[in-house]
């Protein structure tokens, strides 16, 4: 967290949250021409030259400081300048936190800018502000203990306390929250839902993003990934928190038959009387006499019997299984309490029961209507309201507790149609073992003679009709040895969030110049989760990462000549080349024209490469490189990806005795940079990044020196000329010219981070009075890997490693993302 100074206008270091000042916060409905981290970060604010003092946003910064200063606050923080966009890991951190800066301020000053100080912010021109309408200061208005409220010349116009009735009619927020009678903790999920059913977003992915702190959840950002996808990811990662039923119980839905147990967005759980918006979003599950409000402000059950009937939720994507209790529909429908007791009932077959009740019910619950399939083990939710059982302890004795997939997340389209799809097949060869609902992803089996070669043809139609049948046949390849595979297989960008699935998958089809190993270890890296993401464009699923393996050799090829069963070897990023091209004649493969990474590639046959998040591994043998004997595998796995792309760059560049190297920024590269410079007898070794928080970890791992740039302002004027090469990590938010100013004559600058945005702009006089080099750097060649893991086993070089089972690789992606590593996670067969 970065903190904004009322009196200078420049932006402190990071602090570690127990070291944070009292500061003031500052809330608002963000315009164009918002001064950012990269125009306070350019030049200081104070100078006139400044281009952060040209824009429309300035007047609000200054209004603010100004403010913040006036009542004793040296440090302000304001979300549009104090984050560093530029880099993903920052703006993740920084959304996951910030229901925490806004509670943990001296004092929230929201201002509204379209509220004139004539006006003063009396009357109905206050409720029309838009702030009240956007998804971001939804929690901006509730997390803070001391709001104050300004208008457009920064005139105060009251305190949430004092206009906390007006603000409760405005935003239907319960006003026992907004005057602290009672913790958000007291309000069940849906009604937390429903304050923000009309709030409006920039990005449709904040609909579910700005929702985070409201339930003190974090989950992974994933910008593209559509509104209602990142809605069900929210509504999941509050399941795991709370197991609050409530959320089925939303008002409005775009599904007319059956219903999906999870809600498309929050508008589903508006909660206001005659609402037009809302109701021509889809159909109501409320009747008209009876209010929604009740049902979404119902308690939830805290007696001892009540919690041992119920279970937990687990959710996956686009599904949710459950032991909800299960209660036959005909030996309890006469005691059920319905809200609409007019209308008619559906076709039900049994009833779940929910962990919430209404108030004058305590000893009830509410039950959801399902009907049960007659021959599948699935129900479906019926478009009804839930009805409410008044005395559940009445029927304890007749609950089944029968695991169901509660079905479906519906396809939006022809979502009138909803009628499980059947399959058939046209071959006595092959036996289909699945169904799956219309709309969702095929889950299909197919079981047949392993060494069978033949022609199949998989027919799907509707059950109600045959007119929409659809056929998909293929010729059945080689499938030797391919049931011996079986990895963490990624199907969707959900993966990255720890929805891989264990299972089979296709390997390349052998060759004579091929092996197969039986892998040990896999380690953890970067790419991979930016690949499960599409983060580098569209993954070609269904797919297996992983690039750092380790593992000994089962089976050889015909015409593989140097390796044998037996054989301990890893695989790297590249598993193949062409050979021919001028950079493999002169031994440069790794940028060969038809470099083929280790998966998410296809191989000159057209087979898919696959990774190492797996039991075994199929592939060239020329990519398979030798162990040393005495390097134990959990070192030498993360040596194939991450210790090789800065041990290139260190050779190549000269690091040895004689030599100073800096390392900008302290994470996985950065870690084996430090421990390669000090194996490779480089003279100093000096660690740089933002904070000091890691300077006990770069010092333990060889630095002898450590720069703060972020608490030291004159850091660059102090080490100016003092490295010969700088290897940087990072892939954002530095200043190039500062990092130039640090070489001496004849240095060399690499980049290794891949940045999103161009490098900043640098002055080239350094570059020519210094003769210095700007280069990046890849990963490494075969010779280079070889070499490299020689010199670990020679100095006795030990990654730091977590050595995860390879049964956690979906729990060890979340944690990645989360940059809990230290610093390299390893997965172990």
């Amino acid at each position: 967290m970065r903190l904004l100074n009322t009196k200078s206008l420049e932006l402190s270091r990071p602090y570690v949250p127990n070291e944070v000042p009292d500061y003031a916060i500052l809330s608002h409905r963000w315009n164009t021409e918002e001064v950012t981290f990269a125009d306070l970060s350019n030049t200081r604010i104070v100078q006139p030259e400044s281009q952060a003092r040209t824009k429309n946003g300035f007047a609000k910064i200054q209004g603010a400081c100004k403010r913040a200063l006036n009542d004793g606050y040296d440090w302000i923080w304001i979300d549009s300048c104090c984050i560093d966009k530029s880099s993903s890991a920052e703006l993740q951190e920084a959304i996951n936190s910030m229901w925490r800066y806004y509670a943990e301020s001296n004092v929230c000053y929201v201002y509204l800018a379209d509220v004139p100080d004539s006006e003063a912010g009396w009357g109905s021109i206050f409720a029309k502000s838009e702030w009240f309408t956007r998804g971001w200061t939804l929690q901006e208005l509730i997390a803070p203990t001391y709001v104050e409220f300004f208008a457009e010349n920064w005139v105060a116009i009251g305190t949430k306390f004092e206009r906390y009735q007006q603000i409760a009619e405005i935003t239907s927020i319960d006003s026992d929250v907004l005057i602290r009678v009672h913790t958000i903790e007291k309000f069940s999920a849906a009604e937390r839902l429903s304050w923000a059913s009309h709030r409006n977003v920039t990005r449709e992915e904040d609909e579910a993003y700005s929702l985070l702190g409201l339930f003190d959840v974090n989950m992974p950002l994933l910008y593209g990934e559509g509104r209602e996808k990142a809605f069900f990811r929210l509504q999941e990662a509050i399941y795991n928190a709370t197991a609050d039923h409530s959320m089925f119980l939303f008002r409005h839905s775009q599904h007319k038959l059956a219903q999906p147990l999870l809600a498309s967005s929050p508008a589903s759980f508006c909660d206001r009387l005659g609402c037009d918006s809302c109701a021509s979003r889809g159909s109501q599950n409320t009747s008209s006499s009876f209010r929604y409000r009740d049902i979404i402000a119902s308690d939830r059950w805290i007696t001892q019997a009540h919690e041992q009937i119920m279970t937990t939720v687990t959710t996956t994507r686009n599904e949710v299984t459950t032991v909800l209790p299960l209660l036959d529909y005909q030996l309890v429908f006469n005691k059920l309490e319905f809200f609409d007791r007019e209308a008619p009932r559906p076709i039900t077959t049994h009833v779940a029961v929910l962990n919430h009740t209404l108030e004058k019910y305590p000893q009830g619950a509410f039950c959801l209507l399902l009907e049960r399939h007659p021959y599948l083990d699935i129900c479906i939710r019926k478009n009804d309201l839930p009805a409410v059982l008044p005395h559940l302890g009445d029927s304890v004795s007749q609950i089944e507790k029968t695991k169901l997939l509660i079905c479906p997340i519906l396809s939006t389209k022809n979502h009138e149609n909803c009628i499980q799809t059947l399959f058939s097949v046209d071959s006595d060869l092959f036996h289909v073992e699945a169904w799956d609902a219309e709309g969702s992803k095929n889950r299909l089996f197919i079981s047949g003679q392993p060494e069978q070669k033949s022609d199949f043809k998989i027919l799907a139609r509707n059950s109600d009709t045959a007119e929409n049948s659809v056929k998909y046949q293929s010729k059945r390849k080689d499938m030797s040895s391919s049931s011996d595979f079986q990895g963490w297989v990624a199907h969707d960008p959900s993966a990255a969030d720890g929805n891989m699935k264990w299972g089979e998958y296709t390997p390349k089809n052998f060759e004579s110049t091929d092996i197969e190993m039986e892998i040990s270890h896999c380690g953890v890296c970067g790419s991979d989760i930016h690949t499960l993401r599409s983060g580098w464009g569209p993954s070609d699923y269904p797919l297996v990462v992983g690039h750092e393996i380790i593992g000994k050799v089962t089976r050889v090829g015909d015409d593989v000549k140097d390796l044998k069963v037996g054989d301990r070897v890893g695989v790297g990023a590249q598993s193949d080349c062409c050979e021919s091209c001028r950079p493999c004649k002169s031994k440069q493969e790794s940028n060969c024209n038809s470099f083929v990474m280790t998966y998410n590639a296809k191989y000159k046959s057209g087979d898919k490469a696959q990774g190492g998040y797996a039991k075994k591994w199929r592939g060239p043998a020329s990519f398979a490189i030798p162990i040393p004997e005495g390097l134990p595998s959990e070192y030498a796995a993360p040596l194939m990806c991450g210790g090789v792309t800065v041990y290139n760059p260190l050779v190549t560049y000269g690091a040895g005795p004689g030599k100073r190297v800096g390392v900008v920024g302290i994470g996985g590269l950065g870690h084996f940079a430090l421990l390669f410079a000090k194996a490779l007898g480089c003279d100093e070794v000096v660690a740089i990044s933002r904070s000091s928080s890691k300077k006990a970890d770069a010092m333990e791992l060889g630095a002898d020196r450590f720069i703060a740039t972020g608490e030291d302002p004159e850091w660059m004027t102090k080490n100016a000329n003092g490295l010969d090469i700088i290897i940087s990590t990072i892939s954002g938010g530095f200043a190039l010219d500062q990092y130039l100013n640090l070489l001496d004559v004849n240095g060399t600058f690499v980049q290794l981070g891949a940045p999103d945005d161009p490098l900043p702009s640098f002055s080239p006089m350094g570059l020519i009075f210094k003769n210095l080099k700007i280069a990046g750097s890849l990963i490494g060649t075969r010779q280079h890997i070889a070499d490299m893991l020689e010199l670990a086993k020679k100095t006795n070089l030990k990654a730091w490693v977590q050595v995860r089972p390879m049964s956690e690789a979906n729990d060890v992606v979340v944690d990645f993302e989360k940059g809990l590593p230290r610093y390299r996670y390893v997965l172990k067969n």
